[in-house]
């Protein structure tokens, strides 16, 4: 079973279940607030509701490939850039 390693704030919890109701939101925060740990944690739920069994993200520079990768709740992750080549 897979669970983000930091616990989600209540703001970030609502916007994870509001996502998980839909077939399709965007979650809107300012800078800072968990957008990413929010992702995450849909990704797990999705992985452990049996509604994904795998998940790609596309991030649009490398220093948001990093920032991902490094991310405390993204420990599984493996990240490679368009070309197929490990950048991680």
């Amino acid at each position: 079973e897979f669970h983000p390693k930091q616990q989600l704030r209540e703001y970030q919890r609502d916007a994870l279940e509001y996502s998980l109701s839909r077939d399709s939101s965007v979650c809107v925060l300012p800078t800072g607030t968990g957008k990413t740990l929010v992702g995450l944690a849909w990704c797990c739920a999705l992985l452990n509701q049996g509604k994904a069994r795998r998940i790609l993200v596309i991030e649009p520079t490398r220093f948001l490939v990093c920032l991902l990768y490094t991310s405390d709740a993204a420990d599984d992750l493996l990240c490679v850039d368009l070309g197929g080549r490990r950048i991680i």
